[in-house]
């Protein structure tokens, strides 16, 4: 019995004598505390949005404040008549997460609230200028948009994504990175179309369709 207290105590003397060690075991000891107390420290799923937040400072509710990727925020969603009256244009940054309702409601409230949302294209997309593109749309990095297709208001056609000559994309619709929308297609309105996803010619994709990455659509 004393023989084994005995190395015990031998381990446990060498264990704090050795700083690397000890430094290490403190910030395993730091991490699972962490994850013990994640429940409490970040109660939020990774999708939950409260758009009517705004910019925030630290708080007990939220104790990492609530600012946007380091912006200044300068008003909630029930502020933008009064902004409307100083800015002219106004922009909807929300993406589409599993569905558009979030960028459906910014756009509408901006309209009614006065402001001009403009088309918004990047110098590395190429776009025919035989397209027609709506109000609030985006258009990425190395997007390709062909002669004849027509986008709605409100739509993100995110980076090298293809759209054909011909088709049509309604309104709230997210293109993906990568996906390819071939000729003659029709995406109704609020449809989701991930990356890297193929549709056939000539189809038709039905409103809030949500078409997972990498798809063949027929």
């Amino acid at each position: 019995m004393s023989n084994t207290a005995s190395l015990w105590s031998d381990a446990l003397y060498r264990l704090t004598r050795n700083k690397a060690a000890m430094v290490g075991g403190s910030i395993l000891i730091i991490l699972i505390l962490c994850a013990i107390a994640a429940p409490w420290i970040a109660p939020y799923p990774y999708a939950y949005q409260d758009l009517d937040l705004g910019a925030a400072p630290p708080s007990a509710q939220h104790i990492l404040g609530t600012d946007i990727l380091g912006y200044p925020v300068i008003g909630r969603d029930s502020d933008l008549e009064s902004l409307a009256k100083i800015y002219t244009y106004a922009l909807v940054t929300v993406g589409q997460i599993r569905s558009p309702e979030a960028r459906i409601k910014l756009f509408d409230l901006a309209k009614k609230a006065g402001f001009s949302l403009p088309r918004i294209i990047s110098s590395r997309a190429y776009v025919s200028n035989h397209t027609v593109i709506g109000d609030g749309t985006v258009v990425m990095h190395d997007a390709f948009i062909n002669a004849g297709a027509s986008i709605g208001d409100n739509c993100i056609i995110n980076s090298k994504a293809l759209i054909e000559h011909d088709s049509k994309i309604s309104n709230h619709c997210h293109i993906s990175t990568n996906a390819v929308i071939n000729g003659g297609v029709t995406i109704e309105d609020g449809c989701f179309i991930g990356s890297g996803a193929t549709t056939n010619n000539s189809i038709t994709i039905k409103k809030n369709s949500f078409i997972k990455a990498g798809s063949i659509v027929k």
